[in-house]
């Protein structure tokens, strides 16, 4: 599979984003794109229409998943709107671009460095069968403040105890938060069913720690936000506006601002009685 801590295709790029695409009051669009760079399995797939690109669309809240064939741009390269209405799912909302493959029968491969998979790859026989996923991006969370600015992700070094998370600052595609989760509670938090019913509050937490962040490393050059990534430009005019002292003001909070910008939700869940 193809992802940002795999290693079995070391030079082929793959690129997702989420971006907002419209809103009224009771639906949201967003704009999912994607591209692959060519000379490559997964590419020779897509080529052959063997394969398609997807998005997966996750509402813990509303007990909703879904996975969402793409349109294509080109062979290649894909842009697709994703329309969201209230009456489907509650925020928060998270969306995963996905290569997924569409085959009417199991396709055998012997591979070698015509698919630039990794040279330990070579030689070895694979079977890819309908509906696997053969790469996939980040998991994103295109609500409000949050767009485009926390993305959330899985410890797959196995370096995070059970039920933890960290946050990290990234700037390798534009600036973001990543909150990297062990990987049972990124699971469940991602499809949490009836098991986990206060996913806000962990994003809560999280951009409060990333404020912190900001307060320590990132600040403006003056009372306008200027020198800092345009993410950052934004959120700190945005803080601004709704009257949140941003992050290089005497009096400002990290936890006031992220539950202001974020804020937590208390629901409860309803079960039904056999």
């Amino acid at each position: 599979m193809l992802h940002e801590a795999s290693l079995d295709y070391p030079d082929v790029e793959y690129k997702s984003e989420v971006v907002s695409h419209g809103q009224d009051e009771e639906t949201i669009s967003l704009k999912v794109k994607q591209s692959i760079s060519d000379s490559n399995l997964i590419a020779q797939l897509l080529n052959d229409k063997q394969a398609n690109f997807a998005v997966e669309i996750s509402s813990p809240y509303s007990i909703y998943r879904k996975i969402e064939k793409c349109e294509h741009g080109n062979d290649l390269t894909s842009e697709h709107v994703v329309t969201l209405s209230d009456e489907v799912v509650q925020t928060p909302v998270y969306l995963r671009p996905l290569i997924v493959a569409e085959l009417k029968s199991p396709l055998p491969f012997e591979l070698g460095e015509a698919h630039a998979v990794h040279k330990s790859w070579y030689g070895t026989k694979i079977e890819i069968l309908r509906g696997s996923i053969l790469a996939r991006g980040q998991f994103w969370l295109p609500t409000s403040v949050m767009q485009s600015l926390v993305r959330i992700g899985k410890d797959e070094e196995n370096k995070l105890s059970p039920g933890t998370y960290e946050v990290l600052d990234c700037n390798s595609d534009g600036f973001y938060f990543k909150v990297m989760m062990h990987p049972e509670l990124f699971d469940v938090f991602c499809n949490p069913g009836n098991e986990f019913n206060h996913c806000r509050s962990v994003l809560t937490g999280a951009l409060a720690t990333g404020f912190e962040i900001l307060r320590r490393d990132y600040q403006p050059e003056d009372e306008n936000g200027t020198g800092l990534p345009q993410v950052l430009n934004t959120l700190y005019k945005k803080m601004e506006q709704e009257g949140i002292e941003p992050w290089d003001s005497n009096d400002f909070k990290s936890e006031v601002a992220a539950s202001k910008l974020c804020p937590i939700i208390l629901k409860k869940l309803k079960y039904e009685e056999d």
